[in-house]
Protein backbone atom coordinates (compact mmCIF):
# COMPACT_ATOMS: atom_id res chain seq x y z
CA UNK A 1 0.00 0.00 0.00
CA UNK A 2 1.10 3.38 -1.19
CA UNK A 3 0.63 6.39 0.67
CA UNK A 4 0.76 9.93 -1.77
CA UNK A 5 1.76 13.27 -0.39
CA UNK A 6 -0.68 15.20 -2.81
CA UNK A 7 -2.37 17.91 -0.81
CA UNK A 8 -6.54 17.71 -2.53
CA UNK A 9 -8.41 20.89 -1.89
CA UNK A 10 -11.94 20.70 -0.78
CA UNK A 11 -14.20 21.44 -3.30
CA UNK A 12 -15.59 24.94 -4.14
CA UNK A 13 -18.68 25.84 -6.06
CA UNK A 14 -20.26 29.22 -6.76
CA UNK A 15 -24.06 29.40 -7.68
CA UNK A 16 -25.18 32.97 -8.05
CA UNK A 17 -28.99 34.07 -9.11
CA UNK A 18 -30.97 37.60 -9.53
CA UNK A 19 -33.45 37.40 -6.61
CA UNK A 20 -34.41 41.71 -7.34
CA UNK A 21 -33.74 43.51 -10.30
CA UNK A 22 -34.49 47.66 -10.65
CA UNK A 23 -33.78 48.41 -14.21
CA UNK A 24 -32.96 52.03 -13.32
CA UNK A 25 -31.18 53.67 -10.37
CA UNK A 26 -29.29 56.73 -9.73
CA UNK A 27 -26.07 56.37 -8.01
CA UNK A 28 -26.43 59.11 -4.91
CA UNK A 29 -23.05 57.68 -3.05
CA UNK A 30 -20.88 54.66 -2.36
CA UNK A 31 -19.53 52.77 0.29
CA UNK A 32 -16.14 53.28 -0.96
CA UNK A 33 -13.58 53.13 -3.82
CA UNK A 34 -13.77 50.95 -7.16
CA UNK A 35 -10.92 47.98 -6.73
CA UNK A 36 -9.84 45.56 -9.88
CA UNK A 37 -10.36 41.84 -9.36
CA UNK A 38 -9.58 39.08 -10.34
CA UNK A 39 -9.25 35.36 -9.50
CA UNK A 40 -6.58 34.70 -11.41
CA UNK A 41 -8.43 31.86 -13.11
CA UNK A 42 -7.74 32.21 -17.35
CA UNK A 43 -11.61 32.39 -18.12
CA UNK A 44 -12.44 35.12 -15.10
CA UNK A 45 -12.96 38.61 -17.40
CA UNK A 46 -11.79 40.70 -13.75
CA UNK A 47 -14.60 43.02 -12.34
CA UNK A 48 -14.25 46.10 -10.22
CA UNK A 49 -15.89 45.56 -6.71
CA UNK A 50 -15.92 47.73 -3.57
CA UNK A 51 -15.90 45.14 -0.38
CA UNK A 52 -16.38 46.95 3.36
CA UNK A 53 -16.37 44.90 6.09
CA UNK A 54 -16.95 46.06 10.02
CA UNK A 55 -12.89 47.06 10.18
CA UNK A 56 -13.62 49.49 7.28
CA UNK A 57 -15.79 51.05 10.16
CA UNK A 58 -12.86 51.10 12.77
CA UNK A 59 -14.29 47.76 14.61
CA UNK A 60 -15.34 44.49 14.25
CA UNK A 61 -18.09 42.96 12.35
CA UNK A 62 -18.28 39.95 10.80
CA UNK A 63 -20.91 41.03 8.02
CA UNK A 64 -19.86 42.75 4.76
CA UNK A 65 -21.17 44.81 1.99
CA UNK A 66 -20.23 44.30 -1.79
CA UNK A 67 -20.80 46.28 -4.82
CA UNK A 68 -19.76 44.52 -8.21
CA UNK A 69 -19.80 46.09 -11.99
CA UNK A 70 -17.77 45.74 -15.14
CA UNK A 71 -16.72 49.36 -15.06
CA UNK A 72 -16.51 51.61 -12.16
CA UNK A 73 -19.36 53.96 -11.83
CA UNK A 74 -19.23 57.39 -10.17
CA UNK A 75 -21.81 59.60 -8.42
CA UNK A 76 -24.98 60.62 -10.70
CA UNK A 77 -24.82 58.15 -12.67
CA UNK A 78 -27.74 56.13 -13.89
CA UNK A 79 -27.34 52.08 -13.59
CA UNK A 80 -29.23 49.08 -14.00
CA UNK A 81 -28.79 47.14 -10.09
CA UNK A 82 -29.11 43.70 -9.90
CA UNK A 83 -29.69 41.94 -6.10
CA UNK A 84 -27.69 38.79 -6.60
CA UNK A 85 -28.19 35.63 -4.02
CA UNK A 86 -24.52 33.69 -4.02
CA UNK A 87 -24.44 30.27 -2.55
CA UNK A 88 -20.44 28.85 -2.16
CA UNK A 89 -19.96 25.29 -1.10
CA UNK A 90 -17.00 24.82 0.46
CA UNK A 91 -16.38 21.64 1.44
CA UNK A 92 -19.95 20.50 1.77
CA UNK A 93 -20.74 23.55 3.84
CA UNK A 94 -23.00 26.09 2.63
CA UNK A 95 -22.57 30.20 2.43
CA UNK A 96 -25.39 32.51 1.44
CA UNK A 97 -24.59 36.22 1.01
CA UNK A 98 -26.35 38.71 -1.18
CA UNK A 99 -24.06 41.61 -3.34
CA UNK A 100 -25.18 44.02 -5.46
CA UNK A 101 -24.28 43.99 -9.01
CA UNK A 102 -24.62 47.63 -11.09
CA UNK A 103 -24.94 46.99 -14.91
CA UNK A 104 -25.61 49.85 -17.92
CA UNK A 105 -29.36 50.88 -17.99
CA UNK A 106 -31.04 48.75 -20.74
CA UNK A 107 -33.09 50.53 -23.94
CA UNK A 108 -34.47 53.94 -23.31
CA UNK A 109 -35.52 53.88 -19.55
CA UNK A 110 -33.07 55.92 -18.20
CA UNK A 111 -33.45 58.90 -20.72
CA UNK A 112 -35.92 61.11 -18.78
CA UNK A 113 -34.61 60.09 -15.23
CA UNK A 114 -32.56 62.54 -14.02
CA UNK A 115 -35.81 64.51 -13.69
CA UNK A 116 -38.18 61.72 -12.51
CA UNK A 117 -38.76 61.98 -9.28
CA UNK A 118 -39.66 58.43 -9.05
CA UNK A 119 -36.58 57.19 -10.21
CA UNK A 120 -34.84 55.39 -6.78
CA UNK A 121 -31.76 56.42 -5.62
CA UNK A 122 -28.47 54.39 -4.20
CA UNK A 123 -27.03 55.82 -1.22
CA UNK A 124 -24.54 54.49 1.37
CA UNK A 125 -24.07 56.28 5.41
CA UNK A 126 -22.56 55.73 8.39
CA UNK A 127 -24.42 56.16 11.62
CA UNK A 128 -22.42 57.04 14.60
CA UNK A 129 -23.69 56.16 18.54
CA UNK A 130 -22.06 57.52 21.02
CA UNK A 131 -22.13 54.71 23.45
CA UNK A 132 -21.52 57.17 26.56
CA UNK A 133 -25.11 58.50 26.12
CA UNK A 134 -26.77 55.70 24.24
CA UNK A 135 -26.70 51.98 24.33
CA UNK A 136 -27.32 49.75 20.83
CA UNK A 137 -30.43 48.50 22.38
CA UNK A 138 -31.77 52.01 21.97
CA UNK A 139 -31.13 52.17 17.99
CA UNK A 140 -33.32 51.07 16.22
CA UNK A 141 -33.78 51.18 12.05
CA UNK A 142 -36.85 51.78 10.43
CA UNK A 143 -36.23 50.34 7.08
CA UNK A 144 -38.20 52.31 4.27
CA UNK A 145 -35.95 51.03 1.54
CA UNK A 146 -36.66 49.35 -1.38
CA UNK A 147 -33.57 47.54 -0.62
CA UNK A 148 -30.93 47.40 1.93
CA UNK A 149 -27.42 45.78 3.24
CA UNK A 150 -26.12 46.99 7.08
CA UNK A 151 -23.24 46.53 7.96
CA UNK A 152 -22.26 47.39 11.85
CA UNK A 153 -18.89 46.90 14.86
CA UNK A 154 -18.07 48.18 17.97
CA UNK A 155 -15.30 50.20 18.50
CA UNK A 156 -14.73 50.10 22.37
CA UNK A 157 -11.97 51.89 22.76
CA UNK A 158 -13.55 55.07 21.80
CA UNK A 159 -16.73 53.88 22.69
CA UNK A 160 -18.99 53.66 20.02
CA UNK A 161 -20.83 51.96 17.63
CA UNK A 162 -21.56 52.62 13.91
CA UNK A 163 -24.11 51.45 11.10
CA UNK A 164 -23.25 51.29 7.54
CA UNK A 165 -26.08 51.32 5.59
CA UNK A 166 -26.23 50.86 1.93
CA UNK A 167 -29.80 51.15 0.42
CA UNK A 168 -31.79 51.70 -2.63
CA UNK A 169 -35.03 54.37 -1.86
CA UNK A 170 -37.59 56.71 -2.84
CA UNK A 171 -36.17 60.09 -2.46
CA UNK A 172 -38.93 60.76 -0.35
CA UNK A 173 -38.69 57.50 1.68
CA UNK A 174 -35.22 57.68 2.99
CA UNK A 175 -33.74 54.84 5.43
CA UNK A 176 -34.14 56.19 9.01
CA UNK A 177 -31.95 54.71 12.05
CA UNK A 178 -33.84 56.01 15.12
CA UNK A 179 -31.91 56.34 18.39
CA UNK A 180 -33.38 57.46 21.69
CA UNK A 181 -36.62 58.21 20.28
CA UNK A 182 -35.16 60.76 18.20
CA UNK A 183 -35.25 60.17 13.92
CA UNK A 184 -31.70 60.11 12.15
CA UNK A 185 -31.87 61.16 8.83
CA UNK A 186 -30.03 58.82 5.69
CA UNK A 187 -26.67 60.89 6.54
CA UNK A 188 -23.49 60.54 8.19
CA UNK A 189 -23.58 62.21 11.63
CA UNK A 190 -23.47 61.33 15.95
CA UNK A 191 -25.75 60.10 17.99
CA UNK A 192 -25.38 62.24 20.85
CA UNK A 193 -28.52 61.81 22.55
CA UNK A 194 -29.09 60.98 26.53
CA UNK A 195 -30.92 57.85 26.96
CA UNK A 196 -34.62 58.43 27.03
CA UNK A 197 -36.25 57.51 30.37
CA UNK A 198 -38.41 54.38 30.91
Amino acid sequence: MTTSNKTILPKKRNDRKVIRMFPVVQIDSLPGEWEYFHTGNKNHYGTYKIDIMGKDLGGYGRRRVVVRSMTPRGVGELVQARVMQATKLFNEKKVEYQYLALDDVQGTEGVNAQTDIQVPILSWSIVTVDLVKATQEDVEIIDNSLWSQTIDCENQREETFKIGVLAITQKDSPFIVSCSGKDVLFVEETVDLIKKSA
